[in-house]
Order: C-alpha cells, then sequence, then structure tokens
C-alpha cells in the first residue's frame, strides 16, 4: 500500500511494546531501506541480527530463527553469513523452508532486482523440488 510514514510509526510502537522481538527490527528496517533511510535501516539489520544471534548461538537447529537470521543478513547486505546460514537451514524440514521462500517473496516484492535472493530462493526452491 505504500504508506510507509504509517508503517514506520506502527513498528515505532511495537517495538515500544517489544524492543526484543528481532523480526519487527528487521520488518522496520525494510521499511526505512524502501524509504531510503539507509542508516536507519542498517540500525534495524543490526539489532535484528545481534537478537537472532544470540538464540541462534544458544540453539542452531531452531530453523526459523536460522533462518530468519539468514534473510536478516541477507537485508543488511552480508551476503556471505546469509548464503552461509541459508546452506546449514537447508537441513530444516520442508515448512520451514517454504517459509524461508515465502520470506524471500516479500524482500523481493520490496526489492525486485535483488540478485542474491533471487539466486537464494532458487537454490531452496530446488531443495523442495527434490
Amino acid at each position: 500500500m505504500e504508506r510507509y510514514e504509517d508503517a514506520l510509526r506502527d513498528f515505532d510502537r511495537a517495538l515500544e511494546l517489544d524492543p526484543e522481538s528481532d523480526w519487527k527490527h528487521y520488518d522496520r528496517g525494510l521499511t526505512y531501506k524502501v524509504t531510503g533511510e539507509s542508516g536507519n535501516a542498517a540500525a534495524d539489520f543490526t539489532q535484528a541480527i545481534t537478537l537472532a544471534q544470540s538464540d541462534y548461538k544458544t540453539n542452531p537447529q531452531d530453523w526459523r530463527n536460522t533462518l530468519n537470521l539468514a534473510v536478516y543478513h541477507l537485508a543488511a547486505g552480508h551476503t556471505q553469513d546469509a548464503e552461509r546460514l541459508y546452506h546449514e537451514g537447508i537441513q530444516a524440514p520442508e515448512n520451514f523452508i517454504r517459509e524461508a521462500i515465502t520470506d524471500l517473496d516479500d524482500l523481493l516484492r520490496l526489492f525486485p532486482d535483488h540478485s542474491q535472493a533471487q539466486t537464494i530462493r532458487a537454490f531452496l526452491q530446488e531443495r523442495l523440488d527434490e
């Protein structure tokens, strides 16, 4: 709907209520990135990564978290970290891989020319098609 200012206000409020939500930081970061506020986007992606990384160190087999961490790195431009995590996540049950593909589809709706997201999405889809 491209109501980015409204979305940013909503994310600010959501993060006031739940500041430890890595996913909300990621979503707000995407919104900042779309609006050209790269510094704010980078700060939110860094916070999302920090929060998810803590959980990843405790339980790398938490596939939802591992694949979320991968998309956070991808959005932040940390391609090598993202690819490493997606390669780990390929061991996940199919439902987690489907969710990861959906997350990449969402990213690609905002940034359709994101070549790394396109490549990783194809890689995950191949895993499902096997």
